[in-house]
């Protein structure tokens, strides 16, 4: 009820979902979420609304993931964090690669070389460690997508189009109030 009132419509069985995965951040084997959904259906609104609702400091949103973006983070900074992947469907394959590494092993390893003072080659191992709970959103389903997380499908039916446009019409009439939902978040 109070993630309904936080300004979520509809999706109430995905929502409720994604919320407990999201919980799970915490665990030392934390669930992930993956989003499948035509374009427009929501996929990433639902994602970031229910997503508000974990503390700032646990979530580190992506927009697009790079082949070396996690290798990148401080050796700590991503342990029980809640990683939210806009689009997979963009994302680099050596990026998805590490992403997956890092849910299914905890932690990522990748040795860059450097020159020392001297000139030589010297190996540093940049280390980031997890768990972490990653939710993401796509259009297609790929084989790989079945262990790399639980694939809620939302809905694109008539009765969830009505109660967006419900919302939207009452929010455009001044009956919601963009406080109220930021309490309840």
């Amino acid at each position: 009820k109070l993630i309904g009132q936080s300004g979520v419509v509809g999706e109430e069985n995905n929502r409720l979902l994604l919320f407990l995965i999201f919980l799970s951040r915490q665990l030392e084997n934390p669930l992930h979420a993956l989003l499948l959904g035509k374009e427009g259906s929501g996929k990433k609104f639902l994602l970031g609304k229910i997503s508000e609702l974990v503390p700032p400091e646990s979530r580190v949103p992506i927009s697009s993931l790079s082949a070396n973006a996690l290798f990148y983070f401080e050796r700590d900074a991503l342990k029980n964090k809640l990683l939210v992947v806009d689009d997979l469907d963009h994302a680099h394959e050596n990026g998805l690669a590490a992403l997956r590494e890092l849910q299914q092993k905890g932690v990522l390893y990748k040795p860059i070389p450097v020159k020392n003072a001297s000139g030589k080659l010297k190996i540093n191992q940049f280390e980031v460690t997890g768990p972490v709970s990653v939710a993401a959103t796509t259009t297609r389903s790929r084989p790989a997508d079945r262990e790399f997380a639980l694939c809620l499908q939302l809905e694109a039916i008539k009765e969830q189009n009505e109660k967006i446009l419900a919302y939207q019409r009452a929010a455009a009439a001044g009956k919601i109030s963009s406080a109220d939902e930021e309490r309840v978040r």
